[in-house]
């Protein structure tokens, strides 16, 4: 199996256009599954502990493992189909930031925006650090030890250190010699072994390291029996560093990258607006539990309250998505990479 890329397509019998619809089906559920997962950890006890939905919710956190595994795989996909080389490397990061950023500092202000109503509801001080206000510009809060606006912006970090390494050493992972490709994916698998600090890149190592191996066999470099051996040895990564749940979330996203050629247009939307859902869930959703768990109706309707918190950070994540990540998507795409002589 090879990339064509005149034709932008994956040879053989599914186009990359199939495989970019299933990848973006796989982000969606990665994103509605975090999303479940905070809707109903936001009240202790809401809904009651011990009912299936709670049961069911308790590993949507492993959404972001997969948003992990997604980002090793879909990256280099996109490198390899546009070229890239290390001399774009300006280019490429202009693109990621003005893809990226503008959402993220909108969800932010968002953010600031409830945390001031809701003070004022409360007739509670409303106050922010600065410091932690400016670390935000450059993903610094975990390294200055300073709080998150949003608690899940801590992902956003760990994946602008890998769109930073992964431009500088894509070479590597795209030369027609497999054996160099394999062994940088053996020396980063081994750094993510030896990483303790779990707010940097290479802790989490042996995620991308799943998508890196999916890319490989993609394009031709890995045969079956080399990608089982492989996937193996980095599940078994996974495990020693994360645990057993988190083994099994990378055992399933690689087989769906791999071999999940169905086509879903509820799932593909939910890809298609993942970044807004992941990025306002909280902010928004969370309110909507914390404020209707509290009312006389609501509050022996635990999923009733998930079910319409869910709905709301759905329709603002649409709307989100519409004002402020599609217009960064196209300004974004407007920057292309300049050949090398």
């Amino acid at each position: 199996m090879r990339v064509d890329y005149r034709a932008g397509m994956i040879s053989s019998s599914t186009s990359v256009s199939n495989r970019l619809h299933h990848v973006d089906a796989l982000r969606g559920l990665a994103a509605l599954s975090v999303c479940l997962f905070h809707l109903t950890t936001a009240r202790p006890g809401f809904p009651a502990d011990g009912s299936l939905l709670k049961a069911v919710c308790q590993f949507g956190y492993l959404g972001v493992e997969v948003f992990f595994i997604i980002s090793g795989f879909i990256i280099p996909v996109a490198l390899s189909k546009s070229r890239y080389q290390i001399v774009n490397f300006p280019q490429f990061l202009a693109k990621r930031v003005i893809r990226i950023d503008p959402p993220y500092f909108a969800a932010a202000g968002l953010s600031l925006l409830l945390f001031w109503l809701a003070s004022i509801y409360k007739g509670t001080p409303f106050s922010v650090q600065p410091a932690a206000l400016l670390a935000h510009i450059g993903y610094l809060n975990d390294f200055l030890g300073l709080p998150w606006l949003v608690p899940i912006f801590w992902t956003l970090a760990i994946e602008f250190q890998y769109y930073l390494f992964i431009a500088v050493f894509f070479s590597l992972l795209s030369l027609p010699d497999p054996k160099i490709s394999l062994a940088f994916c053996l020396v980063f698998l081994l750094i993510g072994l030896l990483t303790s600090y779990s707010r940097i890149l290479f802790y989490y190592a042996p995620l991308f390291a799943c998508g890196f191996l999916c890319y490989l066999k993609i394009q031709g470099k890995l045969n079956n029996k080399w990608l089982c051996l492989l996937l193996c040895l980095d599940f078994l990564a996974v495990y020693h560093k994360m645990g057993l749940a988190s083994a099994l979330a990378s055992v399933v996203a690689s087989a769906l990258i791999l071999f999940w050629f169905v086509k879903n247009d509820i799932l593909i939307f939910l890809g298609k607006i993942s970044y807004s859902i992941y990025l306002i869930h909280i902010p928004v959703g969370t309110r909507v539990v914390n404020v209707l768990s509290v009312t006389p109706f609501f509050r022996d309707h635990g999923h009733l309250v998930i079910l319409l918190a869910l709905i709301v950070t759905l329709v603002a994540a649409y709307g989100f998505y519409r004002m402020i990540e599609r217009p960064s998507i196209r300004l974004s795409q407007k920057i292309v990479y300049k050949r090398a002589p």
